[in-house]
């Protein structure tokens, strides 16, 4: 699964954003990948990338997606008259939804649901699920809903670093 999102990461880079097209760099020399042509490089060894720094290199990638989003699409001021003239440009339709969600705040109670259940939940599933709702607070917390996004950050980043259950347990003997 790893590789998957990381060669998807390498394809990525016609997105303009600088910071985007760093990380897919950085993710296709990690794996063994020739970033201009997309394909195996010489001497690749198979390399396999723990979920800790795909997380890591995920959270990155979509925080440059989310602040690309808003900067370029919500606050430019040639969506702002486009929009406002005629909304039947898909971009101002995209605009327009994206808009209800951060008025709705779907994107932070999804990521604070998802985190609450995380906290709860036991090994592997627990940490997917907060690992799922911090990849959803990032774009909350970029796009006007901070307030509750950043309780999904914090309790999502305690699961994520919380030690398993086997580690807890002190031995008296």
């Amino acid at each position: 699964m790893g590789s998957i999102v990381v060669f998807l990461g390498c394809l990525w880079c016609p997105i303009r954003s600088a910071g985007a097209r760093i990380i897919a760099f950085a993710a296709c020399n990690r794996v063994g990948l020739d970033y201009a042509e997309r394909r195996p490089s010489r001497g690749a060894s198979k390399l396999r990338l723990s979920p800790s720094l795909m997380l890591v290199l995920l959270l990155v990638a979509c925080t440059a997606t989310s602040y690309e989003v808003r900067f370029a699409l919500m606050e430019d001021p040639r969506w702002v008259g486009l929009c406002a003239e005629s909304a039947s440009h898909w971009a101002c339709q995209l605009r327009a939804g994206l808009g209800w969600l951060i008025h709705m705040r779907v994107l932070a109670w999804s990521a604070l649901c998802l985190a609450l259940l995380a906290f709860f939940l036991p090994r592997r599933t627990g940490w997917w699920l907060a690992a799922l709702g911090l990849l959803l607070a990032v774009p909350a917390l970029v796009l006007y809903s901070a307030s509750l996004a950043v309780f999904a950050v914090v309790i999502a980043a305690l699961r994520l670093v919380r030690a398993p259950r086997a580690a807890l347990t002190i031995d008296h003997a």
